[in-house]
């Protein structure tokens, strides 16, 4: 699920995985060839998120320290 927040929406590379089950909110960007699985959350509330190419984010995935960095 995309959802936007603060005026800003998520954007997803056109080669990335969303899993149905997945959330993504806000300033999150998600690189080429990504795997975001089922039951992942990523939210951007105080800071831009940007997930590089190839990573891989599962369930239980917690965000806290990603705010304002590249992962």
């Amino acid at each position: 699920m995309l959802i936007s927040h603060n005026g800003k929406k998520p954007d997803v590379h056109s080669s990335a995985f969303v899993a149905p089950t997945a959330t993504i909110c806000g300033d999150v960007t998600i690189g080429p060839n990504c795997r975001v699985m089922h039951g992942a959350s990523i939210v951007a509330e105080g800071g831009k998120i940007r997930i590089g190419e190839y990573r891989h984010l599962f369930s239980k995935t917690k965000n806290p320290d990603l705010q304002g960095k590249i992962f």
